[in-house]
């Protein structure tokens, strides 16, 4: 059987194409800047389930998330006037303050899913939620921040929000998780003292919890021997 460097190499590229399909920044913002109008992912077609995105998760042995499969988005609100990031027409109400909260949880029988943020449940090293698999609510019972805390919320102010250090973990079967996400405007800057916006519809965002490293190591042994097979052969 001849051997090529394609053949040889595919089980690497399809590695590093797994990989490569990490979320970048998924911005939230509104249709609209009226009393009403929905909150909605500006980019969010690009991310939801069906449109062929996954966000990989993998299995960390060391540091704060040893033992759980992890991963981490940077879920954005986007900026009305500017200056920390550009200017977006589709950006929130002045005002408003963005929030994300999970209200739903597909996936593998027995697993759950987990939100990481700050110092955790109860002032622990863990996770802040966690939600069986099954799990459905109307909407959020925890949310956090998109927006900026120390900026947002006061009558006028930016909704703007680029927040890091927030991580996702799986517990129990591995396999494809379903994550159903919501945005809601927890400002009261709206008629009433209640919020501008009214709550986006739910975003589902498919969440692969895949083989440990080890299991990695092993084939991209497999894929480098073949390689240094190849290269013989050639010479």
């Amino acid at each position: 059987m001849k051997h090529t460097l394609k053949s040889l190499l595919l089980p690497a590229l399809l590695m590093g194409a797994a990989a490569a399909v990490q979320a970048q920044h998924i911005e939230a913002g509104a249709m609209g800047t009226t009393q009403g109008s929905q909150l909605y992912f500006e980019n969010g077609a690009t991310y939801v389930a069906g449109s062929g995105y996954l966000q990989r998760m993998t299995l960390a042995t060391t540091g704060r998330y040893a033992g759980y499969v992890n991963t981490s988005i940077t879920f954005t609100a986007l900026s009305r006037l500017g200056g920390a990031e550009e200017a977006s027409p589709n950006a929130a109400a002045l005002g408003s303050f963005l929030e994300l909260g999970i209200v739903s949880v597909q996936g593998p029988t027995g697993g759950a899913f987990q939100f990481w943020e700050g110092t955790g449940q109860g002032g622990g090293a863990g996770w802040n939620v966690s939600y069986e698999v099954g799990y459905s609510v109307s909407t959020p019972t925890f949310t956090w921040d998109l927006s900026n805390p120390a900026t947002a919320g006061d009558p006028g102010e930016d909704p703007y929000g680029h927040l890091h250090g927030r991580r996702f973990t799986v517990t129990g079967a591995q396999g494809t998780y379903t994550v159903g996400f919501q945005i809601v405007d927890t400002s009261v800057n709206g008629a009433g003292g209640g919020p501008i916006h009214t709550p986006s519809e739910t975003y589902y965002v498919e969440f692969n919890a895949v083989p440990e490293p080890s299991e990695y190591a092993a084939m991209a042994g497999v894929t480098l021997a073949g390689f240094a097979l190849w290269r013989r052969r050639k010479a």
